[in-house]
């Protein structure tokens, strides 16, 4: 579903799209709620899912490509998912 979703947006990605979201975005309350909902969410992502890294042990401790790993699971939707799948278990 979701890998669809971004393959297809990938692609068909144009100005004339953008200008029917644009022009979506202005006329629906629901569009541009939901536009502004998903990007605060995206942004406030990396602090929860690196707290939780540090926790595990996979923060600090592959050196300079800790900030790679936590931008590849804050991509919206597919990267918390890909997270809560690979993350190893809580050390107790």
């Amino acid at each position: 579903g979701a890998v669809g979703l971004y393959g297809g947006l990938l692609t068909q990605f144009s100005e004339s799209a953008l200008a029917g979201y644009v022009d979506l975005a202005a006329s629906s309350k629901l569009v541009s709620v939901s536009s502004v909902d998903f990007l605060i969410l995206s942004l406030f992502a990396f602090e929860p899912i690196k707290e939780d890294m540090s926790r595990r042990g996979w923060w600090g401790c592959y050196g300079e490509n800790d900030v790679g790993r936590l931008a590849a699971f804050c991509f919206p939707v597919l990267g918390p998912a890909a997270y809560v799948l690979l993350r190893p278990a809580l050390k107790d």
